[in-house]
């Protein structure tokens, strides 16, 4: 696609530099959901769960500021689960971050993805609150997780005891911004390339000494750089930049 740039990361991070039609930047944290897990666990209680390491090669903190936006699983049931974002404060000891509103699934099939809307800071899991008589799916061996009971209050810490080689199995979407190029567009155009690319409009300003014209001169991220999905980027604007004669 041209105007389009894909970064490509062993972790699965893929991302694309804003063209017209271009859908924002995500990436998939946590365990695969293919093939279905074989083993599936009942326990009462509440648990915050937290898969800290996959079979697969793909990552299960996020790789860069964002939101998380989705959340599915294969081989859960129950009532009352929350997803929720947690900062490992090394070995498995854990800080709660954020918790989404609570959400029941009542079948073992495949389910989700859930909507959710979470801040999430690069390095920081997804996991999950159980609570009451739940069912979860592992995937036995190669992996590695954690429970902490109760679960973590949001601003608290404690320490998760370990699962062995299972892996809780769940993945989540995290949404972010890879700013586009908008320099020497018209603010107009730029703002509906950065609208595209789920990044934020941040202040708009003229050159000191240029105080006429709506075409951005600069932008405050460089083009490639990926940020939070809510972290504003600020453009200067000016007059449209003079074109070199060719030759």
């Amino acid at each position: 696609m041209r105007g389009s740039r894909a970064v490509a990361a062993a972790i699965g991070l893929v991302g694309l530099v804003w063209a017209p039609g271009a859908a924002a930047a995500t990436v998939q944290i946590g365990s695969s959901l293919n093939p279905p897990p074989a083993t599936v666990g009942a326990s009462p209680g509440s648990y915050t769960l937290i898969t800290t390491k996959t079979q697969v090669s793909q990552s299960t903190a996020s790789p860069v500021d964002g939101t998380v936006v989705s959340w599915q699983t294969v081989g859960w049931t129950g009532s009352n689960f929350h997803v929720r974002v947690v900062r490992p404060l090394g070995g498995l000891d854990f800080r709660g971050i954020g918790t989404g509103p609570a959400f029941n699934i009542g079948s073992t099939a495949a389910t989700g993805p859930i909507a959710v809307n979470l801040a999430i800071s690069k390095g920081e899991m997804v996991a999950v609150d159980a609570n009451g008589d739940f069912h979860y799916s592992v995937r036995a061996g190669g992996g590695a997780s954690a429970y902490a009971g109760p679960p973590l209050p949001d601003g608290g810490t404690g320490t998760a005891a370990p699962n062995g080689t299972n892996e809780y199995v769940y993945q989540a979407t995290v949404r972010y911004c890879l700013a586009p190029s908008v320099v020497g567009m018209k603010l107009g155009r730029a703002r509906k390339a950065l609208a595209a690319a789920d990044c934020a409009v941040g202040s708009v300003t003229p050159p000191k000494k240029q105080r006429k014209g709506k075409y951005v001169r600069s932008q405050g991220v460089p083009a490639g750089s990926s940020v939070s999905d809510t972290a504003p980027i600020g453009l200067r604007v000016g007059r449209q930049p003079k074109k070199r004669a060719a030759g």
